[in-house]
């Protein structure tokens, strides 16, 4: 490609094309006139290959402001007529490429204008340095500004940077956010006012099946970064990282929530989180541990120490001993292989049976069947299905169903208590006897406001007709209110009672039986519903039970 010059209008070293000419390049001609460049395109022209070509040529000659833009836009129209493509061009001196040295690398494009081109009268412009810049392939994060500060400030002999990569930015690794506390804080209940309870500590989460756990948020791509050559910087991704699931434990099917699979105890096993069935201590209930209320079962390695208590939805497992501490299972039963030493403080309580070696000085209920393999020594032992004790010395044992006793009371003449209940009628009675206070209560209010009411009429009646008191006529009708409501309830309390009498009533026979398969002390006392009787004699292998209105030992 050449192009005839007419003349140099530029300082020295600056050439500009301004002559009416004609040239071709790629069989696409080029009409250069005194208003700018102009490019016919034929209509059979091919565009795909024109365009990088006409570049490729215009670069080569060094044409420092060609119009990309323009010449695509007049090679895709292909009209077949001259159109204005851009100003005239400018071309690069190369004689001043011994004044600019360019310094290039993906990240960062530097330049350095020498000072020797002022002592031999060479313009370094604006143009030039965009122009090597383009040559060297900087193509992107050019700073304009700065390539116009250095020329102006004639910041000459000094690398300086004129373009810069935009960095990538690389993926944030995926993080995991428990949704629920999983390690125990061991923090103290603090009440209003600042006091503490060292005894309640935040040992248990617990958790409800389906409950969300722990939620990931993914791993992100990042975002590439543009080299100054205009190619793409890769960004490195974020690391995933997996859902710690555990035991008892389900991811849902996106991979990012954790969910409980059942209802338990939260704890962190080797594969990670993790819901356990069966809370486990491996030592004492102390300080250590604090109180326990779980919702499931629960077993003791050791002690469970005085003051301290126990509350579990499920099964109570104690290998050491219950001290003067409370233990209560909701829906299960209480095994203590060590024994209960209550110290009259301690009690057991099970919806079901509980079981034990020893129970001294301590309460126990079970709704089930309590079975002493040992002794009971001086406790309250009461259980609705039925009592299986080896020997029993002092307190007593109380069921609702049967009692099976290997000895009672012993030389001693210690004061044993060995009672069958109906249950129904101990409620019956319960409520007779609830019924009863109210009534009495509500007759004492009831005749306080018929006195009220007497002598609130007589006053009436002295002040004569026309000349009540408006405030005195109020306060009757308020009273008598009260009143008439007070004797409705007073009616359906009667009527409530009325139904409760017919159960409450005396029994002439009951089904239990207590069982003395060895021997039987006098200080013994037998109960069964309202009738006693108190042993004077040892006895061995006897059954009692309640037959015709009398207690009978067979």
């Amino acid at each position: 490609m050449h192009f005839p010059r007419k003349e140099v209008v530029s300082p020295p070293f600056e050439i500009y094309i301004s002559v009416m000419a004609k040239e071709q390049i790629l069989n696409l001609d080029f009409d250069i006139r005194d208003d700018g460049v102009y490019l016919s395109v034929p209509r059979t022209s091919n565009d795909a290959s024109t365009l990088s070509g006409i570049i490729k040529a215009l670069e080569e000659k060094g044409v420092m402001n060609y119009d990309s833009v323009r010449i695509g836009d007049v090679i895709k129209r292909k009209r077949g007529a001259y159109e204005r493509i851009g100003d005239i061009f400018k071309i690069y001196n190369k004689v001043k490429d011994q004044f600019i040295r360019v310094s290039v690398n993906p990240a960062e494009a530097l330049i350095t204008v020498y000072g020797t081109c002022q002592t031999q009268g060479v313009s370094i412009t604006y143009d030039d340095i965009i122009y090597v810049l383009k040559k060297n392939k900087v193509v992107h994060g050019i700073d304009h500004e700065v390539i116009k500060n250095l020329l102006q400030g004639c910041m000459f002999d000094q690398a300086v940077v004129v373009a810069s990569a935009t960095l990538p930015r690389n993926g944030v690794d995926a993080c995991i956010e428990e949704y629920v506390q999983v390690d125990a804080s061991y923090k103290p209940k603090v009440f209003e006012g600042g006091k503490c309870n060292f005894k309640d500590l935040d040992t248990i989460t617990q958790v409800h099946e389906n409950d969300l756990l722990a939620v990931k948020i993914p791993a992100s791509a990042g975002t590439n970064g543009t080299s100054v050559f205009g190619e793409p910087l890769p960004a490195s991704p974020g690391q995933d990282l997996p859902l710690p699931g555990g035991e008892n434990t389900v991811v849902s099917p996106e991979g990012t929530k954790l969910f409980a699979q059942q209802a338990g105890y939260l704890y962190r096993s080797e594969k990670g989180i993790a819901v356990g069935e069966v809370y486990v201590v491996n030592g004492n209930v102390d300080f250590s541990i604090g109180n326990l209320n779980y919702t499931g079962k629960v077993v003791i390695k050791k002690n469970i120490n005085a003051g301290f208590e126990v509350k579990a939805g499920g099964d109570v497992f104690v290998s050491g001993e219950i001290e003067a501490a409370r233990v209560i299972s909701k829906e299960g039963s209480v095994r203590v292989e060590g024994g209960v030493f209550g110290k009259n403080t301690g009690s057991v309580t099970a919806a079901r049976d509980v079981e034990a070696t020893v129970v001294q000085d301590a309460e126990v209920f079970a709704e089930g069947i309590v079975r002493i393999t040992k002794n009971a020594v001086n406790s309250q032992i009461t259980a609705t299905e039925g009592i299986e004790c080896n020997t029993c010395i002092g307190g007593e044992l109380k069921s609702y169903g049967s009692i099976t006793v290997r000895m009672a009371g012993n030389t001693s003449l210690v004061k044993t208590r060995l009672t069958l209940c109906d249950r129904e009628r101990e409620k019956n009675l319960l409520k007779k006897k609830q019924l009863d206070e109210l009534l009495r209560v509500l007759d004492i209010k009831i005749g306080q406001q018929e006195a009220g009411l007497k002598q609130m009429n007589k006053l009436l009646s002295a002040m004569g007709a026309g000349q009540a008191n408006p405030k005195l006529i109020v306060q009757i009708k308020e009273t008598l209110e009260t009143y008439n409501a007070a004797k409705k309830k007073q009616e359906f309390l009667k009527q409530q009672l009325a139904k409760i009498l017919p159960l409450t009533g005396r029994r002439m026979d009951f089904p239990g039986r207590i069982q003395i398969i060895g021997t039987c002390y006098p200080g013994t006392e037998i109960v069964i519903l309202e009738h006693r009787v108190s042993i004077a004699e040892v006895f061995t292998k006897k059954t009692i039970f309640l037959e015709n209105d009398e207690i009978k030992i067979v």
